[in-house]
C-alpha cells in the first residue's frame, strides 16, 4: 500500500542518520546518510541500523516502539518523547 500526502504524491519512509563529532564543542553533523525503507517497523529498521552503524555509536531518536532494539546494537540509545504541537 502506497502512502500519499494531501495532494496525492507518494510518500516514502526514510531512515536518516547523522554522524557527529564532539571536540569539547557543541556537536555538529559531519555526515548524513538516508535510506528509503518499505515501512517503519522494528523488523525493518533494526537490521539496517545494525549494518550501517558502529557499535560505539550513540543514537538520539523519538520514542517510537520501532526503536526498542537499538539499545542492544549501539553503545547508547537516547529516545525522547516529542510532544505534539498544540493546535491554535
Amino acid at each position: 500500500m502506497d502512502t500519499k500526502n494531501s495532494i496525492g504524491n507518494k510518500i516514502n519512509q526514510v531512515i536518516i542518520g547523522g554522524e557527529t563529532t564532539k571536540n569539547g564543542k557543541s556537536r555538529k553533523v559531519e555526515h548524513i546518510k538516508m535510506i528509503v525503507i518499505k515501512d517503519l517497523k522494528s523488523a525493518t529498521i533494526t537490521p539496517l541500523v545494525r549494518e550501517n552503524t558502529s557499535q560505539e555509536s550513540s543514537i538520539d531518536s523519538d520514542h517510537s516502539t520501532s526503536y526498542v532494539q537499538l539499545k542492544n546494537i549501539v553503545k547508547e540509545h537516547r529516545p525522547k518523547v516529542i510532544p505534539k504541537k498544540k493546535q491554535e
